[in-house]
């Protein structure tokens, strides 16, 4: 069955499969009248950047994260063969890819599929978005960024399982503590990664006299919620989104700020954190 629109699919019939998450979709799917983060899944054909303003690239989604995987599996090849000169090849397809190796593999996917989304959802309500953009003396990465009318969005995407929840622990005098859970796996330091990022992105802005909101999200891909959907109110752990609306209700809130502005915005950032791929 397709995991995103439930069509039964027969045996034999051309479809997309993801191995990491185990799951099938059809090739094309009916036109639907919203996209949501749950219905776009991961297909592992390139996708070419956007060339913005001034022919800077918007990146490509989980771009990085995918050459990494890919670094990872050569090198595992080529010391099973080294080791093994004649059956290096049949024991390298036959044996699993470790742990750490999938989960490059699973990483790139959610940011794929997240990046998808937003470039959907810019062409709808005509906003810009930049991917898998460098942070400037570090070695880490910045998934995605949303400038819209109503500000800058700054989004983590994270291709974690289980049931999304925040918990507060803390006592009946102490001060609130919320944490965040995905399944049992403990999130909340995930919550100071992306105000991290979002700190890297208001301080280019603010020394550039670019006066924009930034927002942090945190986009669970592949997760799931405690209550249906138009019963959720927005999580937010600490100052930091979490999708449980969804990111099309979160980056389509109304703004007042210009096409100028945006383009602006978009340009600096995009040539101050350079696209990783």
């Amino acid at each position: 069955m397709c995991s995103t629109c439930g069509l039964s699919l027969e045996a034999g019939t051309t479809a997309l499969w993801s191995a990491s998450q185990r799951i099938v979709s059809c090739e094309t799917h009916p036109e639907t009248k919203a996209v949501s983060i749950e219905n776009v899944k991961f297909n592992a054909v390139d996708e070419e950047p956007v060339v913005l303003g001034g022919q800077v690239s918007s990146g490509v989604a989980g771009g990085s994260a995918r050459a990494e995987h890919e670094r990872r599996v050569q090198k595992r090849e080529d010391r099973v063969t080294k080791r093994f000169p004649r059956a290096g090849k049949y024991i390298f397809a036959l044996t699993d890819e470790p742990q750490s190796t999938r989960a490059w593999e699973s990483g790139a996917e959610g940011e794929f599929a997240i990046g998808r989304l937003l470039n959907s959802l810019a062409t709808k309500y005509d906003f810009r978005v930049l991917h898998d953009r460098l942070i400037p003396k570090s070695r880490a990465n910045i998934d995605h960024i949303a400038i819209t009318r109503f500000g800058v969005f700054v989004i983590d995407a994270k291709n974690y399982r289980g049931v999304v929840r925040i918990e507060d622990r803390s006592g009946f005098f102490e001060k609130s503590a919320p944490e965040l859970f995905v399944g049992r796996r403990n999130c909340t330091k995930l919550v100071e990664g992306v105000k991290k990022q979002t700190s890297i992105v208001k301080g280019i802005l603010s020394e550039n006299s670019i006066d924009l909101p930034v927002q942090g999200i945190l986009a669970f891909y592949a997760a799931d919620w405690e209550t249906f959907k138009f019963l959720r109110g927005q999580m937010e752990v600490d100052g930091i989104l979490v999708n449980s609306k969804g990111l099309e209700a979160i980056v389509s809130r109304e703004g007042m700020h210009s096409s100028a502005e945006i383009e602006a915005a978009t340009h600096l950032l995009s040539i101050t954190l350079v696209s990783a791929t």
